[in-house]
């Protein structure tokens, strides 16, 4: 997956859990499969997580599009630098104020 396909699904992930607190309260990411499920790993199982991730609402937007290529999870292989991306403690801007 490249770089930039990396940042914009990492902060798809992060601006869904933003709508997932006060005040919108909103489901995007299936629990477990969402940012926080994210923060709570490191290194190669980090990586793992992040794949399932990917092939997981990959094949959930199959089902609803069946003409949908599959895109994410075909690309997958290139996915080096996804640990240090997914880091985000040391990436403040998208962890917010706090």
């Amino acid at each position: 997956m490249a770089y930039t396909d990396q940042i914009t699904f990492l902060l798809f992930l992060k601006m869904a859990d933003e709508q997932s607190e006060p005040p919108y309260n909103k489901t995007i990411v299936p629990t477990g499969l969402d940012w926080a499920s994210l923060l709570q790993r490191d290194g190669e199982e980090l990586e793992r997580h992040y794949r399932h991730i990917l092939d997981e609402l990959a094949s959930a937007k199959r089902e609803r599009s069946p003409g949908c290529s599959g895109r994410s999870s075909k690309r997958r292989g290139r996915m080096s630098q996804t640990p240090r991306l997914i880091h985000t403690k040391k990436m403040p801007a998208l962890e917010g104020h706090g």
